[in-house]
């Protein structure tokens, strides 16, 4: 395959469906690209490149390839207790009997999410008065749903009722049972690139959206501009859930991050129009010749591992921003030529961090968002009290503990660093290795751990060295 042909492929995969594919998540991309390939029996990239670009059949069948949609029935079990003990009661006080409760399940993949959903509504007694509607961007995805036949990999995490009540046996397999499967409707919908919410495609006024382990595999600009459609494609009062890896959408649209027993929903406003947003807190911008360097993120830090480490003082602006593909300061990042601009941006960003961290001031997410963009303006100490507040709240923040580090590491405290990157690498290694880790841009949890040795590696070496 050639270079071009496959950046291409990489390219157009990006722009249809928004995912990053770049680092790890790029090189399983090019693999998948080659096994498309070989399924068709193709060794020309150029032509198979031609074959998508004119194909939507052949196209829709590497975006399965290549993002896999992977789901079960009553994933995140805690978060089904979030709908049935929070949500749907709330949804039930707030509106009329006659009231059709719509339910969407957003980047569906095969189906069992929106089953799912289904059956919680069922079991509150609410099946006759709620709508529940799945969507993807993937063709064959929409098919399997529809089949409603499901193996027991997707039943891994059902008890033994829930699959004797909610499911037939078929053989090998389980099928939905028909008072389920025929209250769910799928359609075809990218969220990316398709208009919603739209009469067209039916999404708007939702009073509940599941959007669960699809916002991690978006940049960040993408990530925005989904999250403000998700947030205008509910009624006022309706709920936003995501998965506990996603990154919180109170980051991106005025979301009130609800926090409950079970985990934290994201709502929108009973009346957007009168709400009064928190008057920011004050982060004046530092002199343009005290601005420290910036520090690696953990995004960014994780590739670092897979090459020798290099000191951010010794490259110049562009090499850092070249390699800050996530960085968290998107305005400032694009004013390289504009010192002035790129300053005032950086103390905007800390202003709305801040703001937004005290308006939701449970939320880890917003803490450590608020210490990035802190480091970004060079106020390092602020930004170790944003992370520990944001490990206070959620200790197994893998990616929290590794900023934590680096920022100890600037700070001149090489042995605490080492133990904020040694319980880093500890918490990943106790995760899914290829999983996502929450916050971190994409970037798994392997890779993580593997960053965070290294730096404890670095920092011991060095130490030793200092006693020689």
């Amino acid at each position: 395959m050639t270079a071009a042909a496959n950046d291409a492929l990489l390219g157009m995969l990006e722009r249809h469906t928004g995912f990053a594919l770049s680092g790890d998540r790029g090189r399983r991309a090019r693999a998948a690209i080659l096994e498309a390939m070989t399924r068709r029996g193709m060794t020309d990239a150029a032509a198979y490149l031609q074959l998508v670009e004119g194909d939507p059949t052949a196209f829709d069948s590497l975006v399965g390839e290549v993002l896999i949609g992977e789901t079960y029935f009553q994933r995140e079990p805690q978060q089904w207790l979030l709908l049935r003990e929070t949500i749907l009661p709330d949804i039930t006080r707030r509106c009329s009997r006659s009231h059709v409760i719509r339910c969407w399940s957003a980047g569906c993949a095969s189906g069992e999410e929106a089953y799912s959903l289904a059956i919680v509504l069922a079991e509150a007694g609410l099946a006759d008065r709620a709508r529940v509607v799945g969507t993807d961007l993937s063709g064959a995805g929409l098919a399997r749903a529809r089949a409603a036949t499901y193996g027991t990999w997707s039943l891994r995490a059902a008890s033994p009722a829930f699959i004797d009540r909610w499911l037939t046996p078929s053989d090998d397999l389980h099928v939905v049972v028909d008072e389920i499967r025929g209250r769910v409707e799928f359609a075809p919908l990218n969220l990316v690139t398709d208009r919603y919410p739209s009469a067209s495609s039916g999404i708007g006024m939702q009073d509940v959206i599941l959007c669960r382990n699809v916002l991690l595999y978006f940049d960040r600009e993408t990530t925005r501009r989904v999250v403000e459609n998700l947030h205008e494609a509910l009624a006022p009062g309706g709920w936003l859930v995501c998965a506990s890896s996603d990154p919180s959408p109170a980051l991106y649209a005025p979301f009130r991050a609800v926090h409950t027993p079970e985990g934290v929903a994201y709502q929108r406003s009973l009346g957007d129009e009168a709400v009064v947003p928190a008057p920011p807190i004050e982060v004046p911008a530092p002199p343009i010749e005290v601005l420290a360097p910036p520090i690696e993120v953990p995004a960014v830090a994780v590739a670092a591992a897979r090459g020798p480490p290099r000191e951010a003082e010794a490259e110049t602006e562009p090499a850092v921003a070249a390699r800050r593909g996530g960085s968290l300061d998107r305005a400032a990042r694009g004013a390289h030529r504009h010192t002035a601009a790129r300053t005032a941006a950086r103390a905007r960003a800390a202003r709305d961090a801040a703001a937004a961290a005290d308006r939701s001031p449970l939320d880890p997410a917003l803490h450590y968002l608020k210490a990035m963009v802190l480091v970004e303006v060079g106020r390092l100490d602020a930004a170790q009290a944003a992370l520990r507040c944001a490990i206070y709240l959620d200790r197994g923040l893998a990616v929290a503990h590794f900023a934590l580090g680096a920022v100890l590491e600037r700070l001149g405290e090489p042995s605490r660093a080492a133990r904020s990157y040694r319980n880093a690498a500890a918490i990943a290694g106790h995760k899914p290795a290829d999983e996502p880790a929450a916050l971190a841009e994409g970037e798994s949890h392997r890779a993580i751990a593997s960053a965070a040795r290294a730096r404890v590696e670095r920092l011991t070496t060095g130490a030793r060295r200092g006693l020689r």
